[in-house]
């Protein structure tokens, strides 16, 4: 796995692209002993933390009753010609890979079609992903993948009220769209093959910013470069408490990680099978020492051609095995193999207290293997042949990759008049 680093994360507020966002007004605080209908309940406003009470117009308020709080802040856009746009980068795109969406807001009712949130997706042909009130205020979802968009309407009603929606996508199962954390829309995607990747801005209340303009207030939106579980769902829900809750990982923003994505990891240089064994391992070792180790005797049969590994295993648990330990353990990974050809048994492995332990068994074609890298491992990801065997990996057209799992991009409005919205973004492994 040459070239991983230690995560970090960029927080920093972004600067409003220009041309692309209209001023818009922030949730307006209120005065102590204020009495504010609030999703059909009574609440009464009192004093911060600080024994502050915010100021109209400030970023932040809050609403306490029985120690509960409204949500805080907030921007509140028009419908007219207000939108936010944030610029097109790696966080914000997921390829074949799975990913979920989560946006929090308060939408009003209309007879217009107006989109909470959008990139790409703006014609048939493009790909992107979006989220949408239909005409009918009824919620709905757009995909797009390999030039091909669908759409996918719902019959949840979008009301003048909060609400948490969050867009799970699993390239070979569901698209699941919850509201408040309940499932309410289930479409099969699994036949929606292609990338979903382009290379345009991420919009916010607008679906290209000059159109289909959303009357709302939008509180924060969040990606997770994976699909999230309906357990994963409730627990962002919060018990009606979404701007609370605080990821489950020491660090934020974790973009995709490729093994062999670049010339220098993927297998790039051709070697032929030469008959001798020692040989072809070693000369193995020295073109990917970067990323892999094949010190194993009973590995045979080995050739690299078009940037496709073939290798061959007695079964008796050889194969190949990175050169540079996973970044921390206890964290969610997913292990991405593209195999063109298998026969035995090959799993994907970890080493922890002096034992292997199995993660997944590849089979044909695209492996997704999603795990959590087990405490006590020694960090080594290994591909094991368990049962004497023939594999061929392909890394031609699919990045074969092991990606971190977890928030790749989380925005939130900040001051009106500074630089708009708060934002985390993921720096991507080199």
């Amino acid at each position: 796995m040459g070239g991983f680093v230690n995560f970090t994360t960029r927080i920093a507020p972004e600067s409003i692209v220009a041309g692309s966002v209209v001023d818009y007004s922030l949730a307006t605080a209120y005065t102590t002993g204020q009495i504010v209908n609030y999703n059909g309940a009574l609440w009464t406003a009192t004093a911060n933390s600080t024994g502050q009470v915010p100021a109209a117009g400030s970023a932040y308020w809050e609403i306490t009753n029985a120690s509960q709080q409204a949500p805080k802040g907030g921007a509140i856009l028009n419908g007219t010609s207000q939108y936010y746009s944030h610029p097109d980068n790696a966080n914000l795109n997921f390829g074949t890979g799975d990913f979920s969406v989560g946006v929090y807001f308060k939408g009003k009712t209309s007879s217009a079609n107006e989109w909470v949130i959008a990139k790409g997706v703006r014609g048939g042909t493009q790909n992107g992903f979006g989220i949408y009130k239909a005409s009918n205020n009824f919620l709905s979802f757009a995909f797009g993948y390999n030039n091909t968009r669908v759409l996918l309407q719902t019959t949840y009603e979008i009301t003048n009220t909060d609400i948490y929606i969050c867009m799970t996508i699993d390239r070979s199962g569901n698209l699941l769209a919850y509201a408040n954390s309940v499932l309410i829309h289930t479409s099969d995607i699994s036949s929606y093959s292609g990338t979903s990747d382009m290379a345009l801005p991420l919009i916010l209340a607008s679906q290209d910013g000059s159109q289909n303009f959303f009357s709302s207030t939008i509180y924060f939106v969040r990606f997770h470069n994976h699909a999230l579980t309906q357990s994963d769902v409730t627990d962002r829900w919060n018990n009606g408490r979404p701007q609370d809750f605080v990821e489950p990982y020491a660090t934020a923003g974790r973009s995709n990680a490729n093994l062999m994505s670049d010339a220098s990891y993927s297998f790039d240089t051709d070697q032929a099978d030469t008959g001798d064994d020692a040989v072809d391992r070693a000369t193995f070792d020295t073109n990917y020492s970067l990323i892999w180790d094949m010190n194993n005797t009973g590995m045979s049969d080995i050739s690299v051609l078009s940037n496709v590994l073939t290798m061959t295993s007695d079964g008796n648990n050889t194969g190949i095995q990175t050169t540079t330990a996973l970044t921390v353990d206890g964290y969610k990974y997913r292990a991405t193999f593209n195999v063109a050809s298998i026969t035995g048994t090959w799993e994907i492995r970890e080493y922890i207290n002096s034992f292997y332990v199995s993660v997944g068994t590849l089979t044909s074609g695209v492996n997704n293997i999603q795990f959590d890298s087990g405490s006590g491992s020694n960090g080594v990801l290994y591909l094991r042949c368990t049962s004497a065997g023939t594999i061929s990996i392909d890394a031609s057209s699919i990045s074969n990759s092991l990606t971190l799992l977890g928030e790749t991009f989380s925005a939130l409005p900040q001051d009106a008049g500074t630089n708009g919205w708060k934002v985390k973004v993921g720096v991507k492994l080199v």
